[in-house]
């Protein structure tokens, strides 16, 4: 089973693609790693209740990567993780749980300034600390280059 860390950018969408086109298919799950922290909609006040928009809206992501591997050949199933902040350790956490042969992912391939401002690299922290392989599928606009 191949596991697709999946966050709705064009990133992920073109990591899909190009698996699809090297793998030919297969079974994956597609994760998304919904941030409750950065979900203003996830806020709730005293005395009002709460909802879940943006659970909601994250489970629309998945399914739309979902939708998209099954185009690429995929016999894909979506699924929200929910995350504090960096999406990586939600992300390792559902590789050690659903234990895939291979994770794949995009990068946005950030140079210089804009690789130290981010605090951490999800593609860097995967490749790292998962134990099936990672197949980091580089951005669209590195690969024209």
């Amino acid at each position: 089973m191949i596991l697709f860390a999946y966050d709705g950018s064009v990133h992920s969408d073109h990591a899909i693609t190009v698996a699809g086109t090297l793998l030919g298919g297969g079974r994956a799950r597609v994760v998304h790693a919904w941030d409750a922290l950065g979900d203003v909609s996830a806020i709730t006040l005293p005395g009002f209740m709460p909802h879940d928009d943006g659970e909601e809206r994250a489970r629309e992501v998945a399914e739309a990567g979902a939708a998209l591997a099954r185009l690429e050949g995929f016999e894909a199933e979506a699924e929200v993780v929910r995350c504090y902040g960096n999406p990586a350790r939600a992300l390792e956490e559902a590789a050690r749980r659903l234990t895939p042969d291979l994770v794949v992912l995009g990068n946005r391939g950030l140079r210089g300034l804009q690789a130290v401002m981010r605090k951490s690299s999800v593609s860097r922290r995967l490749g790292a600390h998962v134990l099936a392989p990672v197949l980091i599928i580089p951005s669209a606009h590195l690969a024209r280059r």
